[in-house]
């Protein structure tokens, strides 16, 4: 191998192929790695809450739980990032806190209930306190919020906006 006029030994050429090699190997990790397992909460969506706010019903069974019912559900966003998922028909609250909108992907629901009141919908029932939950809005009116346990999806709750 020689350029422009400079020769090189044997061991020399091994190590440059192995650097060409090792950076190949790298931008290919690079460019199919999966998505980080935590979001970047520093680049927070903060002026997207106003869509949310407002009163939501759920539908009658989870997304991918037909035999939990859920119709009794309902979401309110305030102005502020507050949150309350409460029973439409008591007014039972059974969680609530604050909302923190992590890109256009993922909240992060942080629960101020006192322990003997947190009482997450049943498909949730393995909630904790802090939990990073991933949305998707489909329409105007319909909002997904999905719980997953151990990176596997627990269960897709869907809302339709009341209001």
């Amino acid at each position: 191998m020689c350029f422009r006029g400079i020769k090189l030994s044997r061991t020399k050429k091994i190590i440059i192929g192995g650097i060409v090699v090792i950076s190949l190997m790298t931008a290919l990790f690079i460019i199919t790695r999966e998505e980080d397992e935590y979001p970047d909460y520093s680049k927070v969506d903060d002026y997207r809450m106003e869509w949310f706010e407002g009163t939501w019903e759920c539908e009658e069974n989870p997304l991918n739980d037909p035999d939990n019912y859920t119709g009794y559900i309902k979401l309110k966003f305030d102005d502020k990032g507050g949150f309350r998922f409460y029973d439409g028909e008591t007014d039972k609250t059974f969680i609530k806190g604050f909302i923190t909108l992590s890109g256009d992907r993922y909240m992060v629901l942080t629960c101020n209930n006192g322990e003997d009141e947190f009482n997450p919908p049943p498909t949730w029932d393995t909630m904790g306190p802090v939990e990073e939950m991933k949305y998707k809005i489909k329409s105007e009116d319909k909002l997904y919020i999905t719980y997953n346990e151990n990176r596997r999806i627990r269960s897709t709750l869907i809302f339709s906006r009341e209001d």
